[in-house]
């Protein structure tokens, strides 16, 4: 037989479902309609994505746009843009602030399904061409008032040998320090590796040094120095107040405040290149080119490079910027280069 409800509960027994049942409505409603709200955002935010990768690519269309037409000018502008209509389903259009000169200012804005990104990229120079055997590179081998070079012992930690007529590489004792004035090179410089007509990929930038012995062993490395500091003009003997100087302990041997990375370590970690023993007396190079594209476009400031030895290095002993009677054997920078539009080569 059914079962009986009790007189007077007809119905009550029910409710707490019914409440429950709309509880999970209301509940399913709101997860649904967040759910279409997230959907909206990620798909804007998509859309969004979309139309940036097609702006960032019409800067690339519209520099090498204005590249391929080097200084003669004519470049894509705002009333003749380079456009893509259809990149990806993506589109852009992309212009200069001017249709000769440099450097420029380069607008790229891209849009997909109803959404704009608009970039922008300052100072974009143009460049004269480089021709491989014509194009002359830039040479400065400074003299001892526009050189900066120095060596610091580590058995010795507070004396400075700025003003030394040779520099000194020697495992557990001295290492040397380097640095060239780059500032004669025009703005918008840029230092490139490079392809002469037989041979192959050249160096952008060398520092050259002339090794005055022939008995050096095992291989050095060169480090970027990571601050800044004053050659000196002292020869094995403690800096003064008027005659400040590098030394193992300290930049400038006078401050408070010693390398960053500790004495005798001011410089990055990382190697830029190592630098292998040469057969006996005479010139090495060395190359730099990656230090240098950094500190032409200011990626890093140009406090030089740290030659640092391995172990059992010894005698490494160069001819500093300081010599005055062999002029000619001097440290020298070497470095090739692309000359903005309107620029003098130096």
């Amino acid at each position: 037989m059914p079962r009986r409800t009790p007189h007077g509960s007809t119905g009550f027994t029910l409710l707490p479902v019914v409440l429950a049942m709309s509880l999970i409505g209301a509940i399913a409603f709101l997860l649904n309609r967040d759910n279409g709200f997230n959907a909206n955002l990620i798909g804007a935010q998509s859309d969004l994505e979309r139309a940036r990768y097609a702006a960032e690519a019409g800067l690339q269309a519209v520099n090498y746009t204005i590249q391929a037409l080097g200084c003669a000018g004519s470049y894509p502008i705002l009333s003749l843009p380079v456009t893509d209509s259809n990149f990806g389903g993506a589109a852009y259009s992309a212009y200069a602030n001017n249709s000769s000169g440099s450097p420029l200012t380069l607008t790229s804005i891209g849009t997909y399904n109803g959404a704009s990104v608009t970039l922008t990229k300052t100072n974009a120079y143009v460049y004269q061409p480089f021709l491989p055997g014509i194009t002359l590179p830039w040479v400065t081998q400074p003299d001892s008032a526009a050189g900066n070079d120095a060596d610091v012992d580590q058995s010795k930690p507070t004396e400075n040998d700025g003003g030394s007529t040779n520099l000194k590489i020697r495992d557990g004792q001295q290492q040397t320090l380097i640095a060239f004035n780059l500032s004669p090179l025009p703005a918008g410089s840029r230092i490139i590796r490079w392809y002469p007509l037989l041979g192959g990929l050249q160096p952008g930038a060398t520092i050259s040094l002339y090794l005055e012995t022939n008995d050096a062993a095992n291989n050095f490395s060169v480090q970027l120095i990571t601050h800044g500091w004053v050659e000196g003009t002292r020869t094995g003997s403690v800096p003064t107040l008027a005659s400040p100087g590098v030394t193992w302990d300290r930049w400038d041997g006078l401050s408070p405040n010693t390398w960053p990375q500790g004495p005798g370590n001011g410089y990055d970690p990382r190697t830029l290149i190592v630098v292998p023993p040469p057969p006996g007396a005479g010139w090495i190079d060395i190359d730099v080119t990656d230090a240098a594209v950094g500190w032409t476009s200011g990626v890093y400031p140009n406090y030089g490079v740290w030659l640092v030895p391995f172990t059992n290095a010894r005698n490494y002993r160069f001819t500093s910027s300081e010599e005055a009677t062999q002029t000619t054997r001097r440290p020298k920078f070497t470095a090739y280069y692309l000359l903005p539009c309107g620029a003098t080569a130096p």
